[in-house]
């Protein structure tokens, strides 16, 4: 569980950077939202398995 987590923040870090290089016309919501829900959900998953206490 524990890869599981940190593949979830490493995803979502991914994604706020590819957004930061879109362009001005391409609407970034989706994925800046997509990438807040991958790194609550990592972070939730590491909370679970008991690394972070």
């Amino acid at each position: 569980m524990k890869k599981i987590g940190i593949t979830l923040l490493v995803a979502s870090l991914i994604l706020g950077f590819i957004s930061d290089y879109l362009p001005i016309e391409f609407p970034i919501e989706p994925i800046v939202a997509l990438a807040f829900g991958y790194f609550l959900l990592g972070i939730y998953i590491l909370i679970k398995s008991k690394w972070i206490e």
